[in-house]
């Protein structure tokens, strides 16, 4: 066997165990009770005891679609004020949508006897294992709990699942315990920790490099027992410590566990993505769930045994590139269904020629918390070899199909990676020049890449530094700002080692307020057209020429109605930019208030200024154009008005019935033959436009009304055939037919306007007859109309 190149040491520290006394009523479910439900579980390993049995792994399963219920009895009343409920493992319409959270003294059958503590409605439990927290507001001790479940998420489904209930008071969650971590080689540090908790709705992980001064690293959901911690660099100490959290607050902290990463300074590597050779004991002839499954980076697909064979079995990979590769970790993922198949009992075993193996870890008695859950795995003593091989030897109770696992991945570092640069330290040589400087530790290095970012998360490559580079100058800074920095060395063809720790700088001076050109308040009566202002002396304030500066324009929202078109600006050319809009030609005179804002990129760092707002009043002043009529309404009909236009200096009145003359002017001469609505648009010098209107109610009902006489003679009277209200149906058909039948006139929507004509001539005098068709079914009006020519 091929001698251990390098060997990652680490210091494991397990944490004091914190103690599990729980607060008064804080876990009622461990104070002691009995769990029943309504409907007995099926299968047999889907009872209802597995709804509190503490393992998210198993569910109660119930063959029935709600109303339902499950019940919990307290050995001792207790005041409950959370609970959590956490989704089954299959089928998202067996979970329950709808649903009351009940507490009772007697524990009866009878409604009456329950109170209703907490009600939800349209609940969605997303992912399977899914633990959802539901606080309320309750001090009363009860004896029973029950959980009715109206609706299940899908409703035509015939089965309920549950994978857990927890009940708790109105406490936050107990502390976590046991927590121990471990390092893979110098990028990241691995947690786990003992879940004590109840109604967690999650849990907060905080680093230190002092064992003092501890910043929030990362966050998990309820139920979690690991967190991977990808931020940390070889040769450093970190300490560690967690807590959970709920809607009531956070629990006390873990004390501080602390681990020293002295491995490889390698990016981690995937050994079963180097093109190697997958071999499985027993293959699935279904090329869904074969054996290549098992590293095709698909969690959503398995590999799976049939029935015909049991455990034990193994599955192998043969790696190009694992003789050079330092193994450090593994992973596996469970199936995404029936947990009985995972594996529990196996051995993880090496070999330089395929044939002669040698154990390089073991686990006993491993219980994946829920489906496709990825569990990583922590080589005791890092190898390389060329074959890996997992020979599980037990699986998880099934008597059927002996295993699944969604996917296997062999995870190592190189072991000849150069050392990271030490000392790394950043200073600020001017407002705009920040130079990086590191001692040179490596031996085979090609170069260094360095790193920057504005916000200490988001780096981006900025340039890289020769072999035996010690320095590095980063010009174009800004004043005031802080940045922050790292390096990884460059080795080899293509490889590089992990980043460095992050080093910050906060830039000398401070940032100065960028410049606009005031912007003179705005008068203005016009609402047709677009308003466009100039915008000037856009700068990004004096010393901070390479800048960018950006131009942003709002209003208030109760102003939003004055405006048609809402402010906007224009990008910035050369300094200038412009402002347009347009006003709303229906809105009130108002004054609104546009704020325009000019911002640069340089921050706010030493108390600099990035944003300047200036207040620009919009005052709406529309002509005050009104129509008026110096008579009573309604009007008899055939009466001559006079409509009187003010406010503007010109007039243009639409088209209506009846109008005799004006329409150009401020006094409209109308002989209206029908209620119509007259509008006239008003206008000055300036452009400004504003309409006005007048309703000229007529005497009379909307029956239909002809009249039966037309003197087609310019004389103001019966001039034209008038038929009454015929503008209150719409689609209306009007005919005239002279003596012998012959169709004279015909039109859809007759508009009151016809002289008598036929192809353009005038009809002789005498005796016609119509037909007024209204349409919608309702009868038609028939009658006659003479028509009398006066000779003059």
């Amino acid at each position: 066997m091929r001698r251990l190149l390098y060997f990652i040491t680490s210091l494991i520290c397990a944490g004091t165990v914190v103690s599990t006394t729980r607060l008064q009523a804080q876990d009622i479910i461990a104070q002691g009770g009995t769990v029943s439900a309504q409907y007995d579980g099926n299968p047999p390993g889907e009872l209802i005891e597995k709804l509190v049995d503490k393992n998210t792994a198993t569910k109660y399963l119930a063959r029935q679609n709600a109303p339902l219920w499950v019940k919990w009895k307290c050995n001792t009343p207790a005041a409950a004020a959370q609970y959590a409920l956490t989704s089954g493992n299959d089928a998202q319409g067996r979970d329950p949508k709808d649903w009351t959270f009940e507490g009772s003294d007697s524990g009866s059958d009878n409604d009456a006897d329950w109170i209703v503590l907490d009600t939800r409605t349209g609940e969605d439990f997303k992912d399977r294992g899914m633990t959802k927290t539901y606080t309320f507001s309750n001090n009363t001790n009860y004896t029973y709990y029950r959980l009715k479940i109206s609706a299940l998420y899908n409703p035509n489904s015939t089965i309920f699942q549950l994978a857990e209930w927890s009940l708790a008071g109105s406490n936050p969650p107990d502390a976590p315990s046991n927590v121990t971590v471990v390092t893979t080689g110098g990028q990241e540090a691995i947690l786990t920790w003992t879940d004590n908790a109840a109604t967690e709705s999650g849990f907060e992980i905080e680093r230190s490099e002092n064992g003092v001064d501890f910043v929030k690293v990362g966050a998990v959901a309820a139920n979690a027992t690991r967190y991977t911690d990808a931020g940390v660099v070889a040769g450093s100490t970190y300490y560690y410590r967690i807590r959970g959290i709920n809607a009531f607050g956070g629990s006390a902290y873990t004390p501080p566990v602390n681990i020293t990463t002295l491995g490889p300074t390698g990016a981690l590597i995937d050994l079963t993505d180097d093109g190697g050779v997958l071999t499985v004991q027993f293959d699935n002839d279904n090329t869904d769930e074969n054996g290549l499954k098992l590293i095709d980076n698909n969690l959503a697909s398995k590999y799976l045994i049939p029935d015909d064979y049991a455990v034990p079995y193994w599955v192998r990979y043969q790696s190009t590139t694992g003789g050079n590769t330092l193994l450090t970790k593994y992973t596996l993922t469970s199936g995404g269904d029936a947990a009985e198949r995972d594996p529990k009992n196996w051995v993880l075993e090496g070999s330089d020629n395929g044939a002669d193996w040698t154990m390089v870890d073991i686990r006993t008695n491993f219980l994946f918390a829920a489906r496709s859950q990825t569990a990583t795995f922590v080589v005791p003593t890092p190898v390389q070899y060329t074959y890996y091989q997992i020979r599980v030897t037990d699986n998880n109770g099934s008597t059927g199909i002996p295993g699944q696992i969604t996917e296997w991945e062999l995870w190592g570092v190189d072991p000849n990676a150069p050392p990271l640069p030490q000392n790394i330290a950043v200073t600020a040589l001017s407002k705009r020049v920040a130079e990086i400087t590191w001692e040179d530790a490596a031996a085979n290095e090609t170069g260094y890449e360095i790193f920057r970012s504005d916000n200490g998360t988001d780096f981006l490559s900025i340039d890289t530094a020769a072999v035996d580079a010690t320095s590095f100058t980063d010009t174009g800074r800004k004043g005031g700002l802080t940045y922050y920095y790292r390096i990884r060395t460059l080795y080899g063809t293509n490889n590089a080692t992990i980043y460095s720790a992050i080093t910050a700088v906060t830039m000398p001076g401070q940032n100065i307020a960028p410049t606009l050109d005031p912007i003179a308040d705005i008068t203005t009566c016009n609402a047709s057209v677009d308003h466009v202002i100039s915008l000037t002396g856009i700068t990004p304030g004096e010393g901070d020429e390479d800048q960018q500066v950006a131009l942003s324009v709002t209003i208030e929202a109760d102003g939003r109605e004055v405006f048609e078109k809402v402010p906007a600006v224009t990008e910035i050319v050369d300094g200038k930019a412009t402002l347009t809009f347009k006003l709303n030609p229906e809105a009130d005179a108002a004054t609104v208030i546009m704020k325009v804002q000019i911002k640069d990129d340089g921050g706010t760092g030493n108390s600099g200024v990035d944003t300047v707002v200036y207040n620009v009043k919009v005052i709406f002043d529309p002509l005050p154009v009104a129509v008026s009529l110096d008579t009573n309404l309604p009007l008899a009909r055939g009466t001559t008005i006079q409509l009187k236009a003010t406010g503007a200096e010109q007039y243009i009145w639409e088209e209506g019935p009846g109008i005799i003359a004006g329409s150009s002017t401020d006094e409209l001469t109308v002989r209206p033959t029908q209620g119509y609505t007259y509008v006239v648009t008003g206008s000055n010098a300036e452009g400004c436009e504003r309409d006005a209107s007048f309703f000229v109610g007529i005497e009379g009902t909307y029956a239909l009304d002809p009249t039966n006489i037309l003197t087609p003679d310019q004389d103001g009277k019966n001039d034209t055939w008038v038929v009454w209200n015929i503008h209150i149906f719409p689609g209306n058909q009007v005919s005239v037919y002279d003596r012998a039948g012959k169709q004279v006139f015909n039109m859809e929507d007759y508009t009151n306007d016809w002289t008598g004509t036929y192809q353009g001539s005038p009809l002789a005098n005498g005796v016609y007859y119509y037909v007024v068709e209204p349409g919608a079914g309702i009868k038609p009006l028939k009658g006659s109309l003479t028509i009398i020519r006066y000779d003059k």
